[in-house]
């Protein structure tokens, strides 16, 4: 997801802002997400290459990236609007790579039409073992 205020544009989201923190600490990431190959799905994939986060799945299957528009307040208290479009392809892993740690999270992890994508990750790789 990508937060906009008059002032900035940000990739912003907290599975994103983890992945990035688990690659800077050295450890090998594969995020599945999803984004547009519009101005904010570059920004997104830009972000997550900077920092060494490989796409779990091919990201590019949305028209448009989802985004969050903050309005500030003359007192400071922020609204939000969300442009959301949610769906994802299913992590394409190699033979050889046996996830660790699988996290996954956000609205789509709770409601239709995400949550069975969300968790079908999950259930299929229970039974692989290293």
């Amino acid at each position: 997801m990508v937060a906009t205020v008059p002032s900035a544009t940000t990739p912003v989201a907290v599975l994103q802002n983890t992945a990035v923190a688990l690659a800077r600490l050295g450890r090998p990431v594969r995020f599945v997400t999803a984004y547009a190959d519009d101005e904010h799905g570059r920004l997104l994939a830009a972000h997550l290459g900077d920092n060494a986060v490989t796409p779990g799945s091919d990201p590019f299957v949305l028209e448009r990236t989802a985004t969050a528009t903050a309005t500030l307040a003359e007192s400071g208290a922020a609204t939000y609007e969300f442009d959301i479009d949610w769906r994802f392809n299913l992590p394409d892993l190699p033979d050889d790579v046996v996830p660790v740690v699988v996290v996954f999270g956000s609205i789509a992890a709770a409601i239709e039409p995400g949550a069975p994508l969300v968790a079908a990750p999950g259930r299929a790789g229970t039974g692989r073992r290293r």
